[in-house]
């Protein structure tokens, strides 16, 4: 399945997306590019690991089964 989240911080509105067999490898993955982005588009935002997964669970949307 296809997943998708959009970056909740203002004026951003990044989306990215992943492809993934269930929630757990989804919110894994989707996490891991989170942070990412949180380094590279918004040094200046510090955020916990388990902050950026609940922001990722939150704005989870399936894109496609």
């Amino acid at each position: 399945m296809k997943y998708s989240f959009t970056c909740p911080l203002a004026g951003c509105g990044d989306v990215m997306t992943v492809q993934a067999e269930n929630k757990e490898e989804t919110l894994n993955k989707l996490t891991e590019k989170a942070k990412n982005h949180l380094k590279i588009s918004h040094p200046e935002v510090s955020k916990t690991d388990r902050e950026v997964r609940n922001d990722a669970a939150s704005k989870l949307t399936i894109l496609e089964n």
